[in-house]
This record gives C-alpha cells, structure tokens and sequence, in this order.
C-alpha cells in the first residue's frame, strides 16, 4: 500500500535532557536549553559560557532521501511492509505522513501511484465525513529537488467543518515519497507556510 491517511496514535520520542560537550577534549555534562557557565578543570582559571539549543529546523533522513521540519512537530516513525514512514504532527492540528517508496517513478508510474494514495485517503473517510467531497484533477509541481504530482481534497464534516487533505507524490534524482497532509481550512494561512517548507526540502540522502 503506497499510503494510508495520517494517524496520531504513535507516541514520539521525548528527546534527552542531558548532553555530553566536548570543548578542547574535555567533557562537560549539560543540559539543554540553558545558558551556562562551564569551569575548565583542565585548565584552571578558564571558563566557557555555552548554550545547547534545538535547532528549528530538523532533518530526517530515509533510505534513499532526507527532508527537513519545523522543531515544533511532534515525530513518530513507523516500519510496516518494508516501507518506513514519517508522522508530524503540529499543536495546530496539521498532520504530514511520509512514506518512502523507493528509487524514482517513471511519470506513468508516478501517476499511477498518485491515483492509489488518493484512492487510500478517500477511503479513509468514514461515512460520517463524506460531506460534500471534492478531489481536484492532478497537478504536477516543483519542490526543490524533486516533482510532486497531486491533488487536493476538500470535504465537509458532521460539523460542518471544513478539512483539506493534499495528496503527493515526490520523485526526485534517486527517490519516491508520498506525501498525505491534512488540515482544518481555517488553519491554512498559519499550517501551508509548514507545509511548502517540508516538501521543497526532500533531497537525496547526503
């Protein structure tokens, strides 16, 4: 299966309190996100003032490609068919899946693999959802290194929400992803600045 929607129920990893810096040779033990004071004890008399911050832009990198995102998501990886893919999920409720499928896709292929997702995502549309659904015809566009071929759905839920869904597939030099983000419409000014972000990063694996 190329891709199925986006799920939140894996739990992402909390990252490390403490760190091992390494200055001239010697170790010291920090924490991050903390200006500090560091007394050399090798060297008497010196001090190093350091800090140890998360970058806001991080990098995954997959078997045949590497992409970048927003520090502020929540990550979780997943193994199932031999595919390995990426959740992100952001406090704004914007959700990204990232699968990798492999090497790159003839455009015919490419296309081919585009209808599967679609079809994946409607599907996972529970019959409550399917309130006035729209998927537009494919198009195809650049992001960075690679060319994405895809749609956009709309739909209405019971609540008269209004959700958008953008389908992808990513082909670059030495790679396919695809790539399923959803989010609320009245979200999209804050969520897409997010989303180009990431999809103009994938690269090959360097």
């Amino acid at each position: 299966m190329l891709g199925a929607a986006p799920v939140a129920d894996a739990m992402a990893a909390k990252p490390p309190e403490l760190y091992e810096l390494v200055i001239n040779g010697e170790s010291f033990t920090v924490e991050a996100n903390r200006v500090l004071k560091l007394e050399s004890r090798q060297r008497p008399g010196t001090d190093y003032e350091v800090a140890l911050r998360v970058a806001p832009i991080q990098r995954i990198k997959l078997g045949h490609c590497q992409f970048e995102y927003a520090s502020l998501f929540d990550v979780s990886e997943q193994n199932a068919d031999g595919q390995r893919s990426v959740t992100l999920n952001h406090e704004l409720g914007l959700t990204m899946l990232i699968t990798e499928i492999g090497g790159p896709l003839e455009p015919d292929s490419q296309a081919k693999a585009l209808q599967i997702l679609t079809q994946s995502v409607q599907d996972s549309l529970s019959e409550a959802d399917r309130q006035r659904v729209s998927v537009s015809k494919p198009q195809s566009r650049r992001f960075g290194e690679s060319v994405g071929l895809g749609v956009v759905i709309r739909y209405e839920d019971a609540q008269q929400v209004d959700h958008t869904w953008l389908a992808y597939v990513l082909v670059g030099k030495s790679f396919t992803v695809t790539c399923v983000t959803q989010y609320l419409d009245r979200d999209a000014d804050d969520v897409l600045p997010l989303v180009r972000q990431t999809l103009e990063s994938f690269c090959p694996t360097r």
